[in-house]
């Protein structure tokens, strides 16, 4: 994030909310750049770092600023940050719009709205990924308010979604809040190719999980078009530069802070990306094709008899997962099967779609290891599909004890658009961890219906 930032060429001061264990990381990864840190050593859950947000006031060098604008260390700087400031021209809160306050998802704060309006009317909400205002007594009092209310629900246990829906719901009640100035220079996850002319992009969801992040930094980068910068143009690109002063050289003068909440661990990581080296012993089931006899290139019967011979217990769930299964084969060039039940399930696959191409992890603890099986599946790992940066159309899971791995994992694979398929969504444990995903990702629905075993999502 700091890396776009400077990219650039701003000069407006960039102001680092942390704590002293990472201003040391960040000092240490960008010797020399001009950053100045604001450090609270309380901040020791996510909790606290997402309401921490609030405390830009207790800064002590604040009143040198005019203007704020806080943004999230999960976002990157297409352009100089200018435009934000410029844009800060009344005595309220300036956010991208986005959503609807009274969605069933509690991202904008639907309980708090209606537990002190049960008519409240539905409006459009906003993200506090990006916030503008000018250093007002006003917006302290109101930032105050905020603190106040997150932190009585939080030590009640009764935070419903983090801190996102307290800012909706105390700046949209007292209208302080511009939804649609900010929509112009900042947006969370658009394509790459409707990024053009934004100054930053945010990458929503999933916080505590640093790999999808730069997964997603990566990823966008690589299909962004990045304007041409003046000073590498050549005197055949443009008429006569010599009269025009690069962005360096124009600079900013105003005396402006932007402040960033890196607190606690949000970009850290979790303990379920570490992984385990443990490898079975098991041989795979070698799926025989028989292109003899299309369209079905993989006998089913003779298959499911073969898995019933060594596991008497085995039984494929046809009635809840055929229909998704041939669905997903036909709209998939690439599909990814992550544990469980997969010998049945792959059959089906390539019987109905005989180009698609299959990669199966067995185990979700398997380090390493890669087996061409045929010309339609390997056998392979997480972390070799990871390490190889591969990406697929159609992802799998079946996963009952290291759920929140296969779950990262597959958010990791998943191409843009992507369809997650979550197995075993009957067990309350798989599918309140999956349920939180969903959440924090903002997953869609997906193009085939849920089933009484199965939750269909798309990733954007």
């Amino acid at each position: 994030m700091l890396n776009s930032y400077f990219d650039t060429g701003a000069t407006v001061d960039f102001l680092v909310y942390t704590t002293t264990e990472y201003r040391a990381t960040i000092e240490s990864r960008l010797p020399g750049k001009p950053v100045k840190f604001f450090e609270k050593n309380f901040v020791k859950t996510m909790n606290h770092a997402r309401i921490s947000k609030v405390d830009i006031f207790d800064y002590p060098e604040i009143a040198n600023y005019d203007k704020i604008v806080y943004i999230d260390a999960d976002t990157m700087f297409l352009s100089d940050p200018t435009p934000l400031f410029d844009t800060i021209l009344n005595d309220v809160v300036y956010a991208s719009g986005e959503g609807n306050i009274l969605y069933e998802g509690n991202y904008w704060g639907k309980y708090l709205f209606l537990k002190n309006d049960a008519n409240y009317p539905d409006q459009e909400g906003f993200s506090v990924s990006c916030m503008g205002f000018k250093n007002l007594p006003e917006i302290k009092k109101l930032f105050s308010k905020i603190k106040q209310a997150f932190y009585l629900d939080m030590y009640q246990n009764k935070l419903a979604f983090y801190d996102q829906p307290y800012f909706n719901m105390i700046l949209i009640t007292n209208n302080m809040v511009n939804k649609t100035d900010f929509k112009r220079h900042v947006l969370s996850r658009p394509a790459p190719e409707n990024a053009t002319g934004l100054v930053a992009v945010h990458f929503a969801g999933c916080p505590g999980h640093a790999q999808i992040k730069l997964d997603l930094f990566a990823e966008f980068k690589s299909k962004y078009v990045w304007p041409i910068k003046e000073e590498a143009m050549t005197t055949e690109d443009t008429m006569s530069t010599e009269d025009q002063g690069s962005t360096e050289d124009q600079g900013s003068t105003q005396d402006q802070g932007s402040t960033e909440d890196q607190g606690s661990t949000e970009d850290q990581g979790s303990t379920e990306d570490q992984q385990s080296s443990e490898q079975s012993s098991e041989e795979p089931v070698v799926f025989s094709i028989d292109e003899s006899s299309p369209p079905q290139l993989i006998d089913e019967a003779r298959l499911h008899a073969h898995i019933q011979s060594t596991n008497p217990g085995y039984h494929f769930h046809d009635s809840s997962k055929r229909a998704n299964l041939v669905s997903a084969a036909v709209a998939s060039k690439t599909t990814c099967f992550l544990c469980g039940d997969t010998a049945i399930p792959s059959a089906i696959v390539i019987n109905n779609n005989n180009q698609i191409k299959i990669s199966i992890v067995e185990h979700a603890t398997q380090s390493s290891g890669k087996q061409i099986l045929n010309e339609h599946i390997e056998l392979s790992s997480i972390d070799e599909l990871l390490s190889q940066g591969r990406k697929f159309d159609t992802i799998i899971c079946d996963e009952r004890e290291h759920i929140e791995r296969v779950i990262v994992s597959a958010l990791r694979l998943a191409a843009p658009s992507a369809t997650i398929i979550m197995n075993g969504i009957e067990n309350l444990h798989v599918s309140a961890t999956w349920q939180k995903y969903v959440d924090m990702m903002g997953l869609r629905p997906g193009p085939f219906p849920d089933t009484e075993t199965q939750s269909v999502r798309t990733i954007l």
